[in-house]
């Protein structure tokens, strides 16, 4: 795991005077997207330098080493937004192709089997397996979605005709608003169930058009199993490996206050390490690997379009907090009503009451990452988050007891679900990420465009960027782009072939 000391030297960290550092490309974020941009960029002979607050890389999508446990969303003074699966997509596979780019060694593991666990509440408890396979179709509508045949038929034409829109004609509509265009009743509440099983909270403020996307380009879910580090940091380290290695620097404890602007565009990049003390970054290009909103804080608004800065105040708007409960276990838990002993990582969803309310959701990442927990140990994660001020069924949490309320009702039920958790776990601690933190994707809102408009220079590569994809692989997909651009505009630079 990478800390500030280690990437640099005394002198560096904890200069005696301000001074200017000369970069080809200053990169804002050492998370998922930062990360890709600058492992692309080093490896293809540009002096990259990547800048960030935190004081280790990874970001919110990362893992922090906790005793030796690798606790994912979790590390308190990062920016971004974080999930605990990674997301890529089986057509796009931005992802996939970003590691390829960057050469980097990211060991992906699935997609599993079930996808997932959906836990129907309150007794009697249902429980339906999103498995793969002929049979999947008929579970999801039939069993989850509580659909007739025949209705089943309307649902998947329904999709399908949807499917062959333009999606960003539709992002701006809600289901709200399109939803009584359908007719059907049963159709519509099937929908709207999907969308909560996705964590698409509120599911009547679903994006018509983020769907048409997620259609077009189905998602897979992945976990990684590094060598080195635990958890989705896994995810993280390979890159930071190759930007070592190709000479790029990472300067961490470094927060960014100001991207300076000159008639032609871009200078540089000011920032405050943790006394305080200025340091800046003379360089044409910058990239901004962070959530579109905390650019309006490092810039003149004026700079910037009303539109860009008005949707990217929307999107932060609807970023929530994260309540997470780690627990270390001395052995995997047994399932009671089976007796089989719980071996795959797959998510656990919590659907309560006929309305299917959101009631987070568990599982055991250390089953696939091997260093995520000592070894002979295992470590279960249980979470439940939340979308931003104005969802009136899932606000910020008001406290830490109103959180804790969240993930103690899924923990109490995991004590009813596995026959002996309570003599298996050998501790627990609860972690609260606080807005916005939680990755979502569905809402109705455009994200930022890959370049700045009318500052020459600036690029934005983040979930928040609107490429195609889903969750991170929207962030790998801008990274990719991004440093294609730049690349293109550094004539010493040969981009090589087959990038995307």
């Amino acid at each position: 795991m990478e800390t500030a000391g280690e990437l640099t030297s005394p002198t560096d960290q904890h200069p005696l005077s301000t001074r200017d550092s000369q970069a080809g490309v200053v990169v804002i974020g050492a998370g998922y997207s930062g990360l890709i941009a600058g492992a692309i960029l080093a490896r293809n002979g540009v002096d990259v330098t990547v800048i960030d607050d935190a004081d280790q890389v990874g970001g919110k999508g990362g893992a922090v080493d906790y005793g030796g446990y690798w606790i994912d969303l979790a590390h308190r003074d990062a920016r971004g937004t974080g999930d605990t699966f990674l997301v890529s997509t089986k057509r796009g596979r931005y992802s996939h192709h970003a590691a390829e780019r960057a050469g980097a060694d990211v060991k992906f593991e699935g997609p599993f089997d079930p996808l997932m666990n959906v836990h129907f509440l309150p007794n009697p408890t249902k429980i339906i397996s999103l498995m793969k396979g002929p049979q999947a179709m008929r579970v999801m509508t039939e069993e989850i979605l509580g659909l007739s045949a025949r209705d089943a038929k309307q649902y998947f034409a329904t999709l399908d005709e949807l499917a062959t829109n333009d999606y960003l004609e539709y992002v701006p509509i809600t289901f709200r608003e399109w939803l009584p265009t359908i007719g059907n009743r049963d159709v519509q509440r099937a929908l709207l169930r999907w969308a909560r099983i996705v964590f698409s909270i509120p599911a009547q403020d679903s994006s018509v058009g983020r769907v048409i996307q997620a259609l077009k380009n189905p998602q897979l879910t992945l976990l990684a199993n590094d060598h080195e580090a635990g958890g989705m940091q896994g995810f993280m380290e390979p890159y930071a490996r190759v930007i070592r290695a190709h000479g790029g620097s990472i300067r961490l404890g470094q927060r960014p206050i100001e991207i300076t602007t000159g008639s032609d565009g871009v200078t540089g990049v000011v920032t405050l390490d943790r006394s305080s003390a200025v340091q800046t970054y003379s360089a044409r290009h910058v990239v901004f690997a962070q959530p579109v909103w905390d650019v309006i804080e490092l810039l003149f608004t004026s700079r910037l379009p009303e539109e860009l800065v008005r949707n990217a105040e929307a999107l932060k708007g609807f970023g929530g907090d994260l309540m997470l409960v780690a627990m270390g276990l001395r052995s995997l838990p047994a399932i009671r009503a089976t007796g089989a002993v719980e071996t795959k990582p797959t998510f656990n969803r919590i659907l309560k009451g006929p309305d299917c309310i959101y009631g987070g959701g568990w599982w055991i990442p250390s089953t696939v990452s091997r260093r995520q927990a000592p070894n002979g140990k295992h470590l279960l994660e249980v979470a439940f988050g939340t979308a931003g001020p104005g969802c009136a069924d899932h606000e910020p949490f008001a406290t830490f007891a109103e959180g804790k309320a969240k993930v103690d009702y899924t923990v109490d039920y995991m004590r009813e679900y596995y026959s002996n958790l309570d003599t298996i776990v050998e501790w627990s601690s609860y972690h609260l990420s606080k807005a916005p933190t939680v990755c979502e994707v569905w809402k109705p809102i455009r994200r930022a465009p890959l370049e700045a408009p009318g500052i020459r220079g600036l690029y934005f590569a983040d979930s928040t960027t609107e490429v195609d994809g889903q969750e991170q692989d929207i962030a790998a997909n801008a990274a990719m782009q991004v440093a294609d651009l730049i690349m293109d505009r550094l004539p010493t630079i040969q981009k090589p072939t087959g990038s995307h």
